[in-house]
């Protein structure tokens, strides 16, 4: 037993929610549901929609609060209301103002009779049945106080509120579920909302396509505002189209668009830059950073254009110079293959660096010989005068000229010399051991 506030902007789902995860469930328990909703169908109408069967103890009594007679009769209705009902309010803003709990008599309570008039025989029928079916046989000693009295009226029936604030302090004595729907929560005065147990704000996200009939739910405290901060927790809940097939939800029965407010997918703009814009610039920036991590192998200019600029005279350059395989040191070049700075020899004489993410980062040391000279560079140099230098292992490289001639380069191989005879080691003066022990 519980009494909720659910409020927020006209269209922003609060009515339609309420009687599509409160009322319907309510009815398919069995209880009474009384309500106010403007163009709720009957009961029978809402089972032939659904297609179900209701409890038989389910009964749904609709009365409007437009007409200014039955406005009053909702201001007072715990005067009529039966024992264990689902009492849902709408437009709650209508009903109770500050008057309602100034103390005048006409709120003060009243028998049912006095609403024979008004109310359908039907209804003050099971008003007065639930009164006798919660009317004890025995009384109990918690029944009667310290004086005497009892807390049944003459009759040993429930004493029923008899004030509109007192209806709402007490609600949970009559097993009174009640909801209030409003657009403007400040406009239910401070007694109600002091009693209520939570209450909940709705805005509708209609304007964004993939929010459609899902508003954004906040839950908070009935006697604040409710508005949400952006560390307030929110929750969305689809209201289903077949909650119109309980009630609806305008005077001419079209369901209408929550509001005018517009999404930010609406600009054209933005659709532009999100959909066009945005995915080519990620695909240029995948394809550069691909090419960043595995950059292609440098095109090679024309053997032409390599020997015209070796022909310019630079000191660092190199020298198409034919050599054959006698001469190559290693047995593995090819005879077009340019030789950086003119050698006619080229050997690896070792390596600094180390294996990062399955590349050699590092330096390979290249010994060359150009006549009687021996010259010492390394693979920067070569890459710096537009040559490859590929480590395949410690004594095991490939250099790739600028015409994309490769030529397999090794360590030099080593040279192993015949030990010579020992010769006599001790100098001319030292006479020997074995020369003076000689008899003369």
């Amino acid at each position: 037993m519980a009494i909720v506030i659910e409020h927020g902007h006209n269209g922003s789902y609060k009515s339609s929610s309420v009687i599509w995860y409160r009322l319907l469930p309510a009815l398919r328990q069995g209880r009474l549901v009384v309500t106010n909703v403007a163009g709720m169908y009957p009961l029978h109408k809402i089972e032939e929609f659904l297609g179900e069967k209701f409890p038989p103890t389910a009964r749904l009594f609709r009365m409007s609060s437009q007409d200014p007679t039955y406005q009053r009769l909702w201001r007072v209705w715990h005067h009529w209301m039966p024992i264990g009902a689902f009492v849902f309010i709408d437009e709650c803003q209508d009903i109770y103002d500050r008057d309602v709990f100034s103390g005048k008599p006409e709120y003060d309570l009243k028998p049912i009779d006095y609403y024979d008039s008004i109310l359908p025989a039907d209804f003050i029928e099971h008003f007065k049945d639930m009164l006798l079916k919660y009317k004890p046989e025995n009384l109990d000693e918690c029944d009667m106080d310290d004086t005497g009295r009892v807390v049944f009226d003459e009759q040993g029936q429930i004493m029923y509120p008899t004030t509109p604030k007192e209806s709402f302090m007490r609600h949970r004595h009559y097993n009174w579920d009640v909801v209030m729907a409003t657009p403007d929560i400040t406009s239910i005065p401070r007694p109600v909302r002091a009693c209520c147990e939570t209450a909940f704000a709705y805005n509708s996200k209609d304007s964004f396509f993939f929010s459609k009939r899902k508003p954004r739910i906040y839950e908070h405290n009935p006697l604040e505002t409710g508005i949400p901060t952006s560390k307030s927790v929110t929750f969305k809940r689809r209201v289903p189209l077949a909650v119109h097939l309980l009630y609806k939800s305008t005077q001419t029965g079209s369901v209408t668009k929550s509001g005018q407010s517009q999404g930010p997918f609406s600009s054209l703009k933005l659709r532009v830059v999100l959909f066009v814009v945005f995915p080519l610039s990620l695909c240029w920036l995948g394809y550069n950073l691909y090419h960043f991590f595995n950059p292609p192998d440098q095109e090679a200019p024309a053997a032409a254009a390599v020997a015209g600029t070796q022909s310019a005279g630079s000191s660092s350059g190199s020298v198409a110079v034919p050599v054959s395989n006698q001469n190559a040191g290693n047995g593995s070049s090819q005879s077009s293959f340019v030789m950086p700075y003119q050698v006619t020899e080229l050997f690896v004489t070792g390596s600094s660096g180390a294996i990062y993410m399955g590349r050699f980062e590092g330096l390979v040391i290249f010994s060359g010989v150009r006549g009687q000279q021996e010259l010492a560079f390394n693979s920067d140099d070569l890459v710096n005068m537009g040559y490859k230098v590929d480590y395949l292992g410690d004594c095991y490289s490939v250099v790739t000229d600028r015409a994309g001639r490769a030529m397999v380069v090794n360590c030099a191989p080593r040279i192993y010399s015949q030990p010579s005879t020992p010769q006599n080691v001790l100098p001319g003066n030292v006479v020997q051991l074995a020369n003076l022990t000689k008899p003369s």
